[in-house]
This record gives structure tokens, sequence and C-alpha cells, in this order.
């Protein structure tokens, strides 16, 4: 979480891969509960930047996230 703080005013990429990181992390722990939400960010910040191969990156996790869940709808949106 330090790694999110020092690069929320910095560029845009290092942001959203930190963040993305993060989700990485809770998801691997076991605790998708808190990896989706960072997921979700790093996947808009890198919308919103243009950052097309990270977006790409962040919705194919959270995709796979949510068909593990069993939650199809949710997985279909980000697939």
């Amino acid at each position: 979480q330090k790694a999110i703080e020092i690069h929320r005013a910095g560029r845009q990429l290092d942001y959203a891969q930190a963040l993305g990181e993060l989700g990485s992390t809770y998801f691997l722990q076991g605790d998708a509960d808190r990896g989706l939400p960072a997921w979700q960010e790093a996947l808009r910040i890198a919308g919103d930047a243009g950052l097309a191969s990270e977006a790409v990156l962040w919705a194919r996790n959270l995709a796979g996230a949510y068909a593990q869940r069993g939650d199809w709808d949710a997985a279909e949106r980000y697939n």
C-alpha cells in the first residue's frame, strides 16, 4: 500500500501497476474481496490514461477472478 501512496501523484502507469499488483497479492492470499477493488481501480486508471495493454491485463485478471467465484455475469463484463 505504501507503493500506491508514492505513485498516486506520479505517472498513471506506475499508479495503475501498483494498484494491480496489490490486487494480485490480495487475490493470491485468498482475499478476493480486497483484491477485486484494487484491480477495478487499476483498470479504471489505465483506461482513463489510455494505457490499453495495462487495461487489458487488469480486465483479464478481473474476468478470471469472477469466473473462479462462479459470477459469470461479472466475468463476462470484463472479458
